[in-house]
């Protein structure tokens, strides 16, 4: 396993956070703050931080608490289905999940695998003062990074660009 620290500084020009990687998994602001940091040391001057298609505080809360939705069905590709059974505690920001995938046969499922993850999770002013106080400065926060349309809390994840100042 590769190292944050086994980077020297200053090396890439961009960094890529996709589908929820990295940050939350800690359940801590502040090692979520000094994973950005890091981020940023392997990040040239003006270079870009993008966290895209990442959960978040929103987006979670709006599905249990308005949508009162308790699980997710998603059928992947061609061969998979997932099936997600979330647990959010929205006093600690905490999601706890389970996913369940399923391979298709004909019109069946076939149990495949399952993972459970934990995450702590953000609203984008928390994610954008943690970026800020580990040297990125926001340049934009989008619903669909494909189009650009502007974020919309509670109705997509992350799609956040920074920029390393």
């Amino acid at each position: 396993m590769i190292s944050i620290d086994s980077f020297q500084e200053d090396i890439f020009d961009s960094t890529l956070l996709i589908w929820t990687t990295i940050i939350g998994y800690y359940g801590s602001k502040e090692y979520d703050r000094r994973i950005l940091e890091k981020i940023r040391s392997v990040t040239r001057d003006n270079g870009y931080l993008f966290i895209l298609w990442t959960t978040n505080y929103d987006l979670i809360s709006t599905r249990k608490s308005m949508c009162g939705i308790s699980n997710y069905i998603d059928d992947i590709d061609e061969e998979f289905v997932l099936v997600e059974k979330p647990s959010f505690d929205h006093v600690k920001a905490i999601l706890e999940s389970t996913w369940i995938f399923y391979r298709k046969r004909d019109r069946d499922l076939i149990y495949f695998d399952e993972v459970k993850i934990k995450l702590k999770l953000y609203t984008l002013h928390e994610i954008v003062e943690l970026a800020e106080k580990s040297g990125w400065k926001l340049e934009a926060a989008y619903h669909s990074i494909k189009d650009k349309s502007p974020y919309k809390p509670g109705k997509s994840g992350f799609n956040i660009v920074f920029k390393a100042i």
